[in-house]
């Protein structure tokens, strides 16, 4: 009975460790999905001169275009623009006979390449063009995701560090408990002949095996804490991301079976020499 409640407890401790930890995992991703969500609503807008010819246009949309850091090139005629003035602000000024705006092409770049500096060498090339009136980017609004997001970064990186460690630390604990309370069966085993290794190998199986069980279960716990969540709330819609739970997945399964089966074999190195006088 002590037995069972000794790998009962651990598996418990091992659950909830790695239960933590893949919490903490969805949080690291999805920080950098928010991020890149904001960053993909930056725009790079390419005022052109009036009168601009159709062929100097789209000789500088196919440019933009094929570089490698933009997702989309969109031209915006002047009557386009003022339906958007209208829009956004409620005046009209379509009644104007002049050209009140000018046409222009509106660059959406992909989120992992979107940098400050990319922005402002764009421009500087854009404005050498003779067609090209003004080129605006939100430069302020980049600078500021960067720097929060590197801030983000580097708190959940000490945390997850932190993480790490007690989870490491308990999980030894939990399995060195668990073996220490068998210390009397190790110790019967070793005075009739039993080889460490012969010793050692049900300990390393077992909590191997508690390992990968607890792993499953915690996995299999977020994506249901995940999916309730999401069922109430809309808002925790977005986190039911394949990708990002399978990446958590992967992470979390070879770090519990790891950290359990080096665990177990450090506490039984530790027990198999523990002096005559400790065991009693």
């Amino acid at each position: 009975m002590n037995y069972r409640f000794s790998y009962f407890s651990s598996f418990f401790g091992v659950y909830l460790v790695l239960l933590a930890f893949a919490l903490l995992e969805l949080v690291l991703f999805n920080a950098h999905k928010l991020s890149n969500y904001y960053k993909e609503k930056v725009r790079m807008s390419i005022f052109l001169e009036p009168n601009t010819k159709e062929n100097e246009i789209s000789f500088i949309q196919k440019k933009m275009a094929i570089l490698p850091q933009v997702k989309s090139v969109s031209y915006i005629s002047p009557e386009r623009a003022i339906e958007i003035f209208a829009e956004k602000y409620g005046e009209d000024l379509a009644g104007f006979e002049e050209q009140v705006l000018p046409a222009s092409l509106e660059v959406q770049f992909n989120a992992n390449d979107l940098k400050k500096d990319l922005l402002q060498h764009l421009s500087d090339k854009l404005l050498v063009n003779k067609a090209v009136q003004e080129v605006r980017f939100e430069q302020k609004t980049v600078e500021k995701l960067e720097q929060n997001m590197s801030h983000i970064k580097l708190y959940l990186l000490g945390i997850f560090c932190l993480l790490l460690f007690i989870a490491l630390a308990l999980i030894y604990n939990t399995v060195h408990l668990s073996i220490f309370a068998k210390r009397l069966l190790i110790r019967t085993m070793l005075l009739v002949g039993a080889t460490e290794r012969f010793i050692k190998a049900p300990f390393v199986t077992r909590f191997t095996f508690i390992g990968f069980t607890g792993a499953v279960l915690s996995f299999l716990t977020l994506v249901l804490m995940i999916y309730l969540l999401s069922q109430k709330y809309l808002v925790f819609h977005h986190l039911l991301d394949t990708k990002i739970l399978s990446y958590i997945l992967l992470s979390t399964l070879p770090l519990g079976t790891l950290m359990c089966y080096f665990s177990a074999h450090w506490a039984l190195h530790k027990n198999l020499r523990m002096h005559a006088d400790k065991i009693y």
